[in-house]
């Protein structure tokens, strides 16, 4: 057999044993071994005498090349890890989580780790930047990172964040809609066109509170009725889907730069109705667009805002514009 049919068959049984079959630390010795093997085969004196040496050179260099693609193409991770398993879990690709009586962590690309819980159904897409929670719950740890955010999304709702530690469930909220919990960081919340911040501790939707039922043997004092709030005249268009084209219409104005038109658009929204979901969204992006060039309305706006909901989203943006007053 010649020299050069020796080398070829040294490097093909090294490119056999770095094959996708194994992958073990005895594996890539062995591998390592035969490789050596074949660049250390020598030519016969006549040969030699025959082979140029820049050919010699570039068969030696293609093996060594070829060795280190074929190493690199093998010690590549895996786009998505799972940390911990326990129970029943159905994993149906490296896209396709299913919980029924377990659980699972999974560390996704970005950093983040997603804990998916009992009875839970998630689906990943763009590795792992979009997380599509189809039933159940996932709790979610997100690194800060501007340049990698992750978006949850439900079949109703879309969460983004760039840093956050939270818990999204599918069903959980007092609407039937998606629950979103925030233990550590912030979120943006996006439902229907309509977008809303959820901080640290907070909880989104914001539920009404339940009246307690008093027992019919405690005998109850009358109070005297509260006189009728006076309700602002009714406007043009002020029906649920008008007054969300308004909203939506203010955020497009605002992300175009045209700020006037888009704090005009607010200003519509929020001369309807006063019960109307859309007014406690509306008047907290107002303050926060105030706040920076005009202080003094920002501030109107924190204290309107405080008297109208004492308990929503934005009370810790509009109790710091009141602080930072002058």
């Amino acid at each position: 057999m010649s020299w050069d049919q020796r080398a070829a068959r040294h490097l093909q049984q090294s490119y056999e044993q770095v094959g996708p079959a194994e992958d073990s630390p005895h594996a890539r010795d062995a591998a390592l071994a035969a490789i050596e093997q074949a660049l250390q085969v020598q030519p016969s004196p006549s040969r030699r005498r025959e082979l140029p040496r820049w050919l010699y050179a570039a068969v030696v260099l293609g093996g060594i090349v070829a060795a280190a693609a074929l190493f690199t193409l093998r010690a590549r991770p895996a786009d998505v890890q799972v940390i911990t398993q326990r129970g029943d879990v159905d994993v149906k690709s490296e896209r396709v989580f299913r919980t029924r009586d377990g659980e699972v962590t999974l560390s996704l690309p970005s950093g983040a780790t997603l804990e998916l819980q009992r009875n839970s159904d998630i689906e990943l897409h763009d590795e792992g930047a979009r997380v599509l929670l189809r039933m159940g719950a996932v709790a979610a740890a997100v690194v800060s990172d501007e340049q990698r955010p992750l978006t949850i999304e439900t079949m109703d709702t879309q969460i983004f964040t760039r840093g956050a530690r939270l818990k999204v469930e599918a069903t959980g909220g007092c609407d039937g809609g998606a629950r979103v919990t925030v233990s550590d960081g912030a979120v943006l919340v996006r439902r229907r066109g309509i977008e809303a911040p959820v901080m640290t501790g907070q909880t989104w939707p914001t539920c009404p509170k339940k009246l307690e039922a008093v027992p019919e043997d405690v005998p109850q004092i009358a109070s005297p009725p509260p006189a009728p709030a006076p309700r602002p005249k009714p406007v043009e268009g002020t029906s649920l889907s008008a007054l969300n084209a308004q909203y939506a219409r203010a955020l497009e104005l605002q992300r175009d730069g045209r700020f006037d038109e888009a704090l005009r658009a607010l200003d519509r929204v929020l001369a309807g109705p006063p019960d109307s979901p859309l007014a406690e969204p509306a008047l907290a992006q107002k303050l926060r667009w105030l706040a920076p060039s005009r202080p003094a309305e920002a501030r109107r706006a924190a204290k309107l805002y405080l008297q109208r909901f004492p308990m929503g989203p934005a009370r810790a943006d509009a109790e710091t514009l009141l602080l930072d007053a002058p």
